[in-house]
């Protein structure tokens, strides 16, 4: 009895060894595979460079070279983007500006054009201009396309104010970022959002409007509230 107890302890431990091996293998596989499934998404993605160029020439800048690099498909020589907002005045009236003035970014795999760039009018130089040209950092390429997510314009941001008067931010890409909120001008409708760009502090000044949900309807609806009447 003794000796059939001790052959089972046995041969359950055996089991157990031999579960654990096949435990670990297929842990480190799945490490394995998980890792082989960032990298192949790291290495699709396209590099961002930032492209300083003078105030006021963003716009003209990206028409002039757009076509060219587009000229020559072959090339793939990515694209041009001036990120931008919508403000809007106290009369009403709005208009498009800049996110970042004087930034434009650029994506692309190949950097072979950088003299047509540098040669363009309004060029002053790459940032960050530290160590010659080069991509965006991973946290900085975050934050540029999940600001292209809505668009080449960021829209006016809707919010509310609590009970407590405390700014609310209820939809779109600041949702959930009251904490980066530096400032906000209630008199001009501006709410500015402080962040960190190529490991520099950027505040971002956009145009806001509050909302309200309506009465009479379902609770997911939402009004805006006209103050210019």
């Amino acid at each position: 009895m003794f000796l059939d107890d001790a052959e089972s302890i046995v041969r359950r431990n055996r089991f157990y060894g031999q579960a654990m091996v096949i435990y670990s293998k297929l842990e480190r596989f799945t490490d394995l595979i998980i890792k082989m499934c960032y990298y192949s998404v790291v290495l699709r993605m396209s590099n961002y460079y930032c492209i300083w160029v003078k105030t006021g020439f963003e716009n003209k800048f990206i028409e002039k070279l757009q076509p060219l690099f587009d000229s020559v498909p072959e090339e793939q020589n990515g694209k041009f983007y001036c990120i931008g907002k919508q403000i809007r005045l106290k009369n009403g009236k709005e208009y498009i500006d800049p996110l970042i003035p004087g930034y434009i970014f650029w994506e692309t795999d190949n950097i072979s054009r950088i003299q047509n760039i540098k040669d363009e009018e309004g060029f002053i130089d790459f940032l960050p201009n530290d160590n010659g040209i080069k991509p965006l950092s991973a946290r900085d390429t975050e934050l540029v396309t999940s600001f292209l997510k809505y668009g080449s314009v960021i829209p006016i941001v809707n919010v509310q104010f609590d009970v407590n008067d405390r700014i609310v931010i209820i939809d779109g890409l600041f949702k959930g970022m009251e904490g980066f909120i530096s400032d906000v001008n209630r008199s001009n409708k501006r709410i500015n959002f402080a962040v960190t760009l190529m490991n520099g502090k950027r505040i971002l000044s956009l145009s806001y409007q509050e909302i309200q949900k309506s009465k009479n309807s379902d609770c997911s609806q939402i009004e805006y509230i006209d103050t210019h009447k």
